[in-house]
Formats: structure tokens, C-alpha cells, sequence
């Protein structure tokens, strides 16, 4: 039978190693696994912050869509758009946020669960994108309003690189970081778009 693992120091492995060829296989097994779980601990909070967040905002706009619609019927077409699109990077950003704790629940290497993470995320940020700029084209949002040009084509450049990083392994010894980083820069541009469609629905700016 294969030894116990324990991830609590190295005490319940090490007397294992000695005893054969097998008990060293599981021990080395054990540890990686140990090493993993640790470093995912360590950034489970931060992802279930991030997820609060997102999920926190995604309420927010809706709300604010209804009180918008309520002042100003004549804007459903136009706010509407502009709500469905800050809802679904919320609830994107809020799967996104998720998805490590669910791969890590399975026996993945830490590096290579990262990666998976980080593919799916590419592909679905790909898709949020092109679903803004077709939105934008016809509501006016920020990926296309100059006024929020500067601040979401630079956070847009650090998701980017952030994921690019992961998925070729340029720093393998960052993944989790690297992930995280992606992550903030994303919900810092549905927190922009968010501001956005306040400005819209209720002319903050005063326009």
C-alpha cells in the first residue's frame, strides 16, 4: 500500500523514502502535490475577493439599468446594450476568478493548471473583446470612447501579456501571479465600464 501523504512538514515522508524504490516514487509524489496545494492556498483568497468583486458589480449594473430605465425609457436600446456588456465582463471575470479552484481540485501539476487557466482565459477575453468592439460601434462604449481609450487599451495590453506569459511558460515560477495580475487588470476595466455606463445613464459629466 502506498505510504500516507502528509503535507505537514516533511516528517511523514522522509522515513518513507528509505524503505524502497515505490515509498520514494510516492514520497516525491507527495511532496509536489503538498507544494502545489500550499501555493494555491495562498492565492485562494485573493481569487474569492476578486470573484466577490466581480460578482458585486455584475448586481450593480443591473441595478443601475433598472433605476436608468425607470428615469429614461427612451434609452432602453442604447442602455441596454451598455448594461448587458458590463454584466457579461462581470460574470466573466467572476467564472474566471473561480476557475483555479475548480483545476486545482484535481491532481494537476501547479504550472500546468495555471496554463489551463490561463488558455481558457485567453480564448473567452478574445471573445469579450471583439463582443465590446461590436458593441461599442453601436452604444458608444468605452473600448471605443476616447475619453476611456487611454485607461482601457493599457489594461487591455497587461492582460494580454499576462496570459501570453502563462501560456508559453515564459516565467513558470509567476504563474499564479501572473494570473492574478490578469485578472485585476481585467475587473479594473468592468469597473471603467462600469463608471461608464453611470456616465451615460445619469450624466455624471454633466454632458
Amino acid at each position: 500500500a502506498p505510504p500516507d501523504i502528509l503535507c505537514e512538514g516533511s516528517e511523514g515522508v522522509a522515513p518513507n523514502v528509505s524503505r524502497s524504490t515505490s515509498d520514494a516514487l510516492w514520497a516525491t509524489a507527495g511532496r509536489l502535490i503538498c507544494d502545489a496545494e500550499e501555493s494555491m492556498l495562498s492565492q485562494s483568497e485573493t481569487l474569492q475577493t476578486f470573484a466577490e468583486i466581480s460578482a458585486t458589480l455584475a448586481g450593480f449594473a443591473a441595478l443601475s439599468g433598472v433605476v436608468a430605465e425607470r428615469l429614461d425609457p427612451r434609452s432602453h436600446g442604447e442602455g441596454f446594450a451598455r448594461l448587458r456588456l458590463v454584466v457579461v465582463i462581470a460574470i466573466l471575470f467572476l467564472f474566471l476568478s473561480m476557475l483555479p479552484l475548480v483545476v486545482f481540485d484535481y491532481p494537476v501539476e501547479e504550472t500546468a493548471g495555471w496554463r489551463i487557466c490561463s488558455l481558457v482565459a485567453f480564448l473567452m477575453n478574445a471573445a469579450a473583446v471583439y463582443s465590446s468592439m461590436q458593441v461599442g460601434r453601436r452604444a458608444g462604449m468605452p473600448l471605443l470612447d476616447r475619453q476611456f481609450t487611454w485607461l482601457i487599451w493599457p489594461l487591455e495590453a497587461v492582460c494580454q501579456l499576462a496570459l501570453l506569459a502563462n501560456l508559453f511558460l515564459i516565467f513558470p515560477d509567476l504563474a499564479g501571479s501572473l494570473y492574478l495580475t490578469y485578472l485585476l487588470a481585467g475587473i479594473a476595466q468592468a469597473i471603467l465600464s462600469f463608471l461608464k455606463l453611470l456616465d451615460d445613464a445619469f450624466g455624471i459629466s454633466g454632458k
